[in-house]
């Protein structure tokens, strides 16, 4: 129905005055109203048609304004409804009330009721209105729930969520290699898991989540059971702020602490590559101090200098220093060699 439309209401009224004056009253309100003579009529009318309100009198030939309250009930309608009645036909209403009746009206001989009928009418619509907003808040929230419980459920990770006191008020999934289900640790306090060794660091990790500041970095814990290794968790603080002003500003609110939530994954696979990392820059560092480094005793020959290796070959001692270290060598020859290998030639120079 587009804005420029008005609203349609189907009025069950036997009596062809009161119909005609309650159709009056509400088209000058801005209503679109249209008129069943009965109530098997106005079912009918109510299945074809699309009405926002339906107004039901009590008296009605075929079925009267009760039965056809049982019979919307039936069809699972969700059509509001307001009951007509007459004097002392009060005790009617409140049966139509628990019937499904969002309002009645008292319809007086004087014709009272119908300077009324526009205000109950405009209520009815707004509490409508009201209710299909809040239906489909809870729709849209409820499918928001199942898409996060489906992330979560697909996410590894650990998810949590813990009160003030530390005890978990949320765990996912994620919990289960450990050797736990979820189900089972809700209300418990999360350092009983902990092992022994990692309750104090958890615990003043903790106490620490009552300020604003996040992690400044993981904190690893192992489990008491499970077939899964160390985790490492990253969490924040939970607060909820009371407003102690007019205005609910940082500075006119106290800020509550009620719990922490965090992640937490597996980190066996991150512990087990940084202990080879490290296992190999040890492996590293250890053949970077024996290659190309001259240590320990050498055997050298008094006459011809040259070296022993360790298969016990006799080498040139440059080439020996060229193997075992970092040493290049260019070939010369210094003035006494000079003037006992070239003596005479340098003489006659």
């Amino acid at each position: 129905m587009s804005e420029s439309e008005p609203i349609r209401i189907l009025c069950m009224e036997d009596d062809p005055g009161a119909a005609r004056l309650v159709q009056k009253t509400l088209d000058r309100a801005g209503y679109a109203v249209d008129i069943a003579r009965n109530g098997r009529e106005g079912l009918d009318m109510h299945d074809a048609g699309a009405y926002a309100l339906l107004l039901v009198d009590q008296s009605m030939p075929v079925f009267e304004g009760l039965e056809v309250l049982r019979r919307l009930s039936s069809r699972e309608s969700t059509v509001p409804v307001v009951m007509i009645t007459g004097h002392g036909d009060e005790h009617l209403a409140v049966e139509a009330m628990k019937l499904g009746a969002r309002d009645y009206i008292v319809k007086d001989v004087t014709g009272g009721f119908l300077e009324l009928l526009p205000t109950v009418v405009r209520r009815v619509l707004q509490q409508q209105q009201l209710m299909e907003e809040k239906q489909q808040a809870e729709a849209a929230l409820k499918e928001s729930e199942e898409r996060l419980d489906s992330i979560i459920k697909s996410v590894p990770d650990i998810i949590y969520r813990i009160d003030a006191q530390g005890c978990i008020n949320f765990i996912s999934d994620g919990v289960i290699p450990y050797g736990y289900l979820p189900r089972d640790l809700l209300g418990r306090n999360l350092l009983e898991l902990v092992h022994p060794d990692d309750r104090v660091k958890a615990a003043r990790r903790i106490n620490e989540r009552r300020t604003v500041k996040r992690d400044s970095g993981d904190l690893e814990l192992r489990f008491l059971v499970g077939s899964s290794g160390p985790i490492a968790s990253e969490s924040e603080p939970i607060f909820l702020f009371r407003a102690q002003g007019l205005y609910r500003t940082e500075q006119t609110n106290a800020r509550i602490f009620i719990g922490t939530q965090g992640i937490a994954k597996d980190i066996t696979n991150r512990k087990r590559a940084e202990a080879e990392r490290e296992k190999l820059v040890n492996e590293l560092q250890n053949a970077l101090a024996q290659v190309k480094t001259l240590t320990g005793l050498i055997p050298i020959c008094a006459s011809c200098k040259k070296i022993r290796d360790d298969k016990g070959y006799w080498n040139q001692i440059e080439n020996y220093l060229r193997d075992h270290s970092d040493a290049q060598f260019s070939h010369g020859i210094c003035p006494e060699c000079a003037r006992k290998l070239y003596g005479d030639f340098l003489k006659g120079a």
